[in-house]
C-alpha cells in the first residue's frame, strides 16, 4: 500500500502491518498526552513520524511527474 495518493486526506499512515505497531503508537499518544500535549497535534504528529513507521505527509515535500508518478521526495 502506497499512501501518497491519500496524502492530502490524511494525518499519517501506518507503514507495514498495524499489528506490530499499534502498541508503539498507542505508547507515543499516552505520553504526550501525560505531558500536557506541548506543541498540539503537530507535536503528535512529528512524535508520531519519528518513530519510523508512520508516514506522515505534512513532513514531506513530493513531486509528482505529469503522469502521476513520484519524481522527486
Amino acid at each position: 500500500f502506497n499512501p501518497e495518493p491519500i496524502a492530502d486526506f490524511i494525518d499519517a499512515a501506518v507503514l507495514g502491518d498495524g499489528e506490530e505497531v499499534v502498541l508503539a503508537i498507542s505508547e507515543v499518544v499516552r505520553e504526550w498526552k501525560g505531558v500536557g500535549r506541548p506543541g498540539g497535534r503537530d507535536e503528535l504528529l512529528r512524535r508520531l513520524a519519528v518513530t519510523g513507521n508512520v508516514y506522515v505527509p505534512k513532513f514531506y515535500d513530493v513531486v509528482h511527474a505529469e503522469d502521476g508518478s513520484i519524481e522527486a521526495v
